[in-house]
């Protein structure tokens, strides 16, 4: 005598289907999404600039390349409760004659990924770093970091 296969409901069938969708998913988002890391370098803040250079990555003389965006440093930005407006204003005495202010920073933050637009003033720069935490602001100092040229 044959014996029929258990009966298997549709619900039962699909549940592996949705666990290995929504796996999937999880991978695709979590690989794509901007992760935060830690972020050392130089920031230089003055009219319409707000850049930062990272330790040994570039240099603060930054230039306009073939892509048409500045080739070094990354266009900064911060969330309201990261403090870094809060620690840049203490330290705004030490901005020169130019209105520039320059300072070591070290923060936790995200990099965007490069955008056709880009960001910053007049869009000039190919990414832009969001500080959600300050873990250290000081005056400048060149050896804090290298700069490569």
């Amino acid at each position: 005598m044959k014996r029929n296969p258990p009966h298997t409901s549709f619900s039962q069938k699909r549940t592996p289907l949705m666990i290995i969708t929504i796996m999937l998913s999880y991978l695709l988002v979590s690989c794509t999404s901007p992760r935060e890391s830690i972020y050392e370098g130089l920031f230089s803040s003055a009219f319409e600039v707000s850049v930062f250079y990272p330790c040994g990555l570039s240099t603060p003389e930054a230039f306009v390349g073939e892509s048409g965006y500045v080739e070094t440093g990354y266009w900064l930005v911060s969330t309201p409760d990261s403090g870094f407006n809060e620690e840049l204003q203490d330290l705004h005495s030490l901005r020169g004659d130019t209105g520039q202010l320059s300072v070591y920073v070290k923060v936790v933050g995200t990099l965007s990924p490069t955008k056709d637009h880009g960001y910053g003033h007049l869009g000039m720069y190919s990414n832009e770093i969001t500080v959600s935490e300050v873990l250290d602001m000081k005056p400048w100092d060149s050896k804090q970091c290298q700069l490569e040229r």
